[in-house]
């Protein structure tokens, strides 16, 4: 008798375990998936930006031209904060934020961060600041590459958004985030997002 309860009780600790994790595989929510945008044709994306293959990939930053201006090659890390610059009224709570954002990721080689200029926004104590992003073909890459207009419903906004936008983008190229970069909560997000993928992987 005694022998069959210790068996019994061996088979429930074995079985428990297991059982949990076939549940959560197959019907809970995995809190450390970071989504990977536009895997499938959108029907929302921007008639102006032409012909979008499927699964999406963000273009290369040189392809964006205009008036035959050949944007640099930039480099990508294994993760890559685009963070688009709003109008001078919105800016100074903006930059706040994305030294916040270098604060914690900073030592990170796998982390690189990316401002974006469009226009003639002035920049405080811009000299502290890297990979700053402000020739004529930015605007195009921000609607046509990052979709940040689509994404966010601002077709309206064109040379001067009155907030900080940003894009988190992989290593492969691949869309992995959306925020409002000027507010506080949003990148309290993107901060445990970034950390998810260095844990976990992309």
């Amino acid at each position: 008798m005694k022998k069959g309860f210790k068996v019994s009780i061996l088979f429930v600790t074995i079985a428990l375990p297991i059982a949990i994790f076939l549940f959560l595989k197959y019907y809970g929510e995995n809190q450390f998936d970071i989504p990977i945008y536009y895997q499938e044709e959108d029907t929302v994306m921007d008639a102006d930006c032409g012909i979008m293959s499927f699964p999406y990939i963000v273009p290369r930053f040189e392809t964006f031209t205009n008036d035959s201006l050949i944007l640099p090659k930039i480099e990508l890390a294994d993760i890559n904060l685009f963070s688009i610059l709003p109008n001078e009224k919105a800016i100074r709570e903006t930059l706040n934020q994305i030294d916040r954002l270098k604060a914690t990721f900073g030592y990170q080689s796998q982390v690189k961060f990316f401002l974006l200029q469009i226009g003639d926004i002035k920049l405080p104590s811009i000299e502290k600041y890297e990979n700053i992003l402000s020739h004529e073909g930015v605007f195009n890459f921000v609607k046509c590459g990052l979709l940040v207009q689509t994404y966010f419903d601002i077709t309206n906004e064109t040379k001067h958004f009155t907030t900080g936008y940003a894009v988190l983008v992989d290593k492969d190229r691949r869309i992995r985030g959306y925020y409002e970069i000027s507010d506080r909560e949003e990148v309290d997000r993107v901060i445990s997002e970034i950390d998810i993928l260095l844990k976990f992987g992309y």
